[in-house]
């Protein structure tokens, strides 16, 4: 590439004139410098991406990763704020109600099997036959 011999004051002042106040070098090279980010941008998003789409396949949620990984790179004392604050918030805005109903429902289940089975072996013990020598010893007179 040629050397590129530098502008008169004239031709600098009309350059700037007909580019909002910016020399087209300068254009050139700041544009270059932004095309040059965005394709290692891309690349890194490309393999950031397959990675992701494993972590999902693998039963991860990469939504939470991300929030979780924002969270983990806070300040202690900013992270502290933030946990508690989004905590309340989620209790406020219901979060929480349906893993309390499905803890319920569990409990629930829990309940009423452990309650068949009482029942199923206190029917086992009462309809059981008397087996021998259980009859009462009979008094002679």
């Amino acid at each position: 590439m040629a050397k590129k011999v530098p502008l008169s004051l004239e031709e600098e002042n009309a350059e700037k004139a007909r580019y909002g106040g910016m020399l087209k070098a300068d254009i050139e090279s700041a544009a270059s410098a932004v095309n040059t980010a965005k394709t290692k941008a891309s690349e890194a998003a490309g393999d950031l991406s397959g990675k992701l789409d494993i972590f999902e396949q693998r039963g991860g949620v990469k939504r939470a990763l991300k929030e979780a990984n924002k969270v983990a790179n806070m300040e202690p004392s900013e992270r502290s704020d933030y946990l508690r604050a989004r905590a309340a918030y989620e209790d406020a805005l219901g979060c929480y109600d349906q893993a309390d109903m499905v803890d319920q429902l569990a409990e629930q289940q829990k309940n009423a099997d452990d309650i068949s089975a009482a029942t199923a072996k206190a029917s086992k013990t009462s309809t059981a036959k008397p087996s021998v020598g259980s009859e009462p010893a009979q008094v002679a007179h």
